[in-house]
């Protein structure tokens, strides 16, 4: 059975990984060394995209290990789980 988790601790999950993206993204804003490639379907990736969606995935597996994760960068995780991010 999967755990069952507050509106609260849901919201206070959801701002602990919106701080660690700011955190990642902000100190990557208007860099002269930010990185850009280009991904398969043609569209623009950057090092700041990556390691931003790494360390949520980090943080969700630590936190909520059922739940799956939806990203741009890195594809689904959690393909068994109940619940996605």
């Amino acid at each position: 059975m999967a755990t069952q988790y507050s509106r609260e601790a849901d919201v206070a999950l959801a701002l602990k990984m919106a701080d660690a993206a700011d955190v990642i993204s902000m100190a990557r804003y208007q860099s002269q060394d930010l990185v850009i490639t280009t991904k398969p379907d043609n569209t623009p990736v950057t090092d700041a995209d990556k390691a931003t969606e790494k360390a949520l995935r980090e943080i969700l597996a630590t936190e909520r290990p059922e739940d799956g994760l939806v990203g741009e960068e890195f594809g689904t995780s959690g393909t068994d789980a109940k619940r996605y991010w």
